[in-house]
């Protein structure tokens, strides 16, 4: 298996956006016990698609200039049939000094844990 693992508390959260639970998250590579995992960073609530722009903004504000993260902002809007529109981001600002790591640690986040 190819990158680092994620702690459980980072995966649970990743499941959280992926089902529209959250707004957005923030994931950041830490040390624990001596191993290099994808842990969390910060969560932002669910807001309303009129006051997504604020939440943006909150996102942006949680990314370090000086400091890898892999951020993802849950967007949604609406077309003008009326149909909801979901759509997951991924900017490339915050693919950082880590960004292969954590790309190769994708999957870490998406897969059930293991006993």
């Amino acid at each position: 298996m190819s990158g680092i693992q994620a702690t459980d508390e980072a995966r649970e959260t990743y499941q959280k956006l992926s089902r529209s639970k959250i707004q957005y998250v923030v994931f950041k590579i830490d040390k624990i016990d001596g191993t290099e995992v994808i842990a969390l960073d910060c969560v932002g609530e669910k807001v309303k698609e009129a006051e997504q722009d604020a939440c943006w903004e909150d996102f942006c504000s949680k990314l370090p200039e000086t400091e890898g993260r892999y951020g993802v902002f849950d967007f949604r809007w609406t077309q003008s049939d009326g149909r909801k529109q979901p759509r997951t981001h991924h900017p490339a600002e915050e693919f950082l000094h880590h960004h292969q790591t954590l790309r190769a640690s994708h999957h870490a986040l998406a897969q059930p844990s293991r006993p």
